[in-house]
């Protein structure tokens, strides 16, 4: 073999590693195994340079680098990495592991148990139901009225809307709504009061009373012609995977698909916008024309929505749960039970280490991308590694050795 700046010159190796056949029955082209190494377009190997300290923190994990910044979670508080070591604080409270996603000038976070978007929390809550006397004086007529409240902040952004209160209106009345909420959000500007006509079912804006007021007094009720648009609308839920589609952000929580209300990024429906899969979900990628996910089996939403998303299985297995990439030109990777996939749009993909290597499986996995001298290169760490029982007998026996399994 000869040495050359850390390069070990070899029979030309474009194919890479393979532990899928005996180690008397490899192909010409390839390596026996591979740890730490970079596979070269002119068919050289070369060792990775290592890698350098950066920052020593204290429960340091979950980061993430996007064009807003790199982010990193320590001790419970989520950072905005600074090279010169005045890390930003952005979030508090954080709980665990964190995913993240950046799209259009927004960075949504989650642990799993809380979500925040640009460092607050994502959405805003509900309200509590209205209390509501009817009394004299008014110009309502006779009949049921029904009211109920949302907040607003002070981006115009509005909640969901509270448990909606049916009262006896009679001939002549107003209402009067007393205790009106004190929302725990800071964000939150406004109580906006909603109510229908006598004997209606539709409600309509009637009010926007200052956080802090006390009272509203409705003396009639307005055909505003703002009727209430956010009923059984909910925040989004926290979840393990976040993705941004058509105008719509997607949230994985175990089986389940929750997507927001087209263009209300702040809002879900419970009962409608959601979609369940065989299986907890790994991966959730958006391509040009759909979504894939992967549960317990590879899934491809071809559409613009879930109003028109055709649903078919394109792989018969799934995934190892953690990070999937984008890739240069739109193209997406994860890191399949069999290895690398890349997928591009109208639901195409390819295994592109099936047909060679069996990878190591584990509980996740991180992927990320490298370039070197001009070079990609893909990048997947695995937690708590095991081989893979589709690789060579002799290749996992000398493995479980090495590793001292």
């Amino acid at each position: 073999m000869k040495y050359e700046r850390g390069i070990t010159a070899l029979t030309p190796v474009g194919a890479g590693m393979c532990n899928k056949f005996s180690a008397r029955a490899l192909p010409e082209d390839v390596v026996r195994n591979a740890v730490n190494t970079d596979f070269r377009s002119t068919g050289d190997i070369r060792t990775r340079g290592g890698y350098a300290l950066n920052y020593a923190g204290n429960d340091v994990h979950s980061a993430f680098t996007c064009s807003s910044g790199s982010y990193f979670v320590e001790a419970g508080t989520l950072k905005r990495f600074d090279p010169a070591g005045a890390h930003t604080s952005v979030v508090s409270g954080i709980s665990g592991p964190c995913n993240y996603c950046y799209a259009d000038g927004d960075l949504f976070v989650s642990d799993g148990v809380k979500a925040w978007r640009n460092g607050a929390p994502w959405g805003l809550p509900v309200p509590a139901s209205p209390s509501v006397d009817v009394i004299a004086g008014g110009g309502i007529a006779e009949g049921q009225v029904l009211v109920a409240y949302t907040f607003v902040a002070s981006d115009g952004t509005e909640s969901g809307v509270s448990s909606v209160v049916a009262v006896q209106a009679f001939a002549d009345s107003q209402l009067f709504l007393f205790g009106l909420p004190i929302p725990a959000d800071s964000r939150v500007t406004h109580i906006r009061v909603y109510a229908s006509s006598p004997g209606g079912e539709v409600l309509y804006r009637q009010d926007d009373a200052v956080v802090g007021s006390v009272t509203v007094t409705l003396g009639a009720i307005l055909d505003s012609g703002v009727e209430l648009s956010t009923h059984t609308m909910t925040a989004p839920p926290a979840g393990a995977i976040i993705k941004k589609y058509n105008g719509r952000m997607y949230v994985a929580v175990d089986d389940l698909l929750w997507h927001t209300e087209p263009f209300a990024l702040d809002l879900v429906n419970p009962g409608k916008n959601v979609t369940r899969f065989p299986g907890n979900i790994k991966i959730v990628e958006p391509v040009r024309d759909g979504i894939w996910v992967v549960a317990d089996r590879t899934f491809f939403l071809g559409g613009s929505g879930p109003e028109d998303f055709v649903q078919r299985e394109v792989l018969p297995y799934g995934a190892i749960p953690g990070n999937s990439v984008v890739l240069p030109g739109g193209d997406v990777m994860w890191y399949s039970e069999r290895g690398l996939i890349v997928a591009t749009d109208s639901g195409k993909l390819k295994n592109v280490q099936e047909k060679l290597v069996a990878p190591d499986v584990g509980d996740s996995c991180s992927v990320a991308l490298r370039e070197v001298e001009g070079t990609p290169f893909a990048m997947v760490s695995v937690r708590n590694p095991s081989v893979s029982r589709l690789a060579a007998s002799d290749f996992f026996d000398a493995e479980v050795v090495r590793r001292g399994a």
